[in-house]
């Protein structure tokens, strides 16, 4: 959400979450958030907003975006949308900013994220931003061809071989009964066995371990480590050619508030209709499925040939 506190516009650090989710989808949301304010601004299209499924209601947001931060500081709706986008990059800005090198790719994805993507990036140095094709679905997307893993730890009770032996064999009976619940066979799946001893100054060392090792006690805390894959199949993008550069094929355009006082008409981009190698200069917004990019004046796109967005800054 989005507020005032102390006379300051504050973003967070509290969610609204998606029920009642922001006050456009008239779910009974009361308060703000950079969905309302991208829907006034004419970042989003009230009527495509997730393929058509959600109607958005720009009212809604525009009395919620009054009352909680236009009036307590004393400026128009317009004003205070503007400030309310600074707020929002900065933040995401300041959640990054210790990460960024002269090379780092953002990748951004989800909701929200392709629209604030560009405006938070320029604010630390960040030239270049990755959406993929998948943004609005790409936790999940990938948890599907992600490995299933597990790991276990348990102390091994007394030094010797034997306690250790049955330690490790009673580890192996839960590792397997966990992996059949997911639904796989230990047998197919990769073990990786390992001695955890730490010292009275609390140093953890680690060391291969193989049923019947012997285990001294006197090393320190023993602890017997189990890390149990079930290696799951992986797309493979392979090599494509370099795509030709073309330009992007227009869909539209949209009315795009750039300022407090101005509004700029701004071409629209739909993804699924673009071919590898299309590109445009913004301002311009790209409406990929279930999402939605902006792309401020002075950034580049380009589809690549997977359909992913590349953005970046060319100031």
């Amino acid at each position: 959400m989005i507020g005032v506190k102390d006379g300051q516009i504050r973003v967070g650090p509290r969610s609204v979450g998606a029920a009642p989710g922001p006050a456009c989808f008239a779910l009974g949301g009361t308060e703000a958030t950079i969905t309302d304010v991208n829907l006034l601004l004419g970042v989003l299209d009230p009527d495509s907003y997730l393929e058509g499924q959600l109607q958005l209601d720009a009212q809604r947001a525009a009395a919620v975006i009054t009352e909680a931060v236009a009036i307590p500081l004393g400026i128009t709706l317009e004003e205070a949308l503007v400030r309310m986008e600074n707020a929002y990059f900065e933040a995401i800005a300041g959640s990054f900013s210790s990460l960024v090198k002269e090379d780092t790719t953002l990748a951004a994805f989800g909701g929200a994220g392709p629209m604030s993507a560009c405006g938070a990036s320029r604010l630390v140095g960040v030239k270049r931003v990755l959406v993929p094709r998948m943004a609005a679905v790409f936790s999940a997307f990938g948890i599907s061809f992600s490995d299933i893993g597990k790991s276990y730890e348990v102390s091994v009770p007394e030094t010797g071989e034997e306690s250790a032996l049955r330690t490790h064999d009673q580890m192996l009976v839960r590792a397997e009964r966990d992996l059949f619940q997911e639904g796989y066979d230990i047998a197919d799946c990769t073990l990786a066995w390992s001695i955890g001893v730490e010292d009275a100054g609390g140093a953890l060392t680690t060391r291969p371990y193989r049923r019947g090792d012997a285990v001294d006690g006197r090393e320190g805390h023993v602890s017997l480590l189990l890390d149990v894959t079930a290696d799951l199949p992986h797309p493979n993008l392979g090599n494509r050619d370099v795509a030709v550069e073309r330009a992007a094929v227009l869909s539209g355009s949209r009315a795009v508030r750039s300022s407090a006082s101005v509004v700029e008409d701004v071409p629209v981009f739909v993804l699924d209709e673009q071919q590898a190698g299309a590109c445009a200069y913004g301002p311009a917004i790209v409406e990929g499925p279930f999402f939605t990019t902006r792309v401020p004046a002075g950034w580049r796109l380009d589809v690549t040939s997977n359909g992913d967005l590349i953005l970046t800054d060319t100031h």
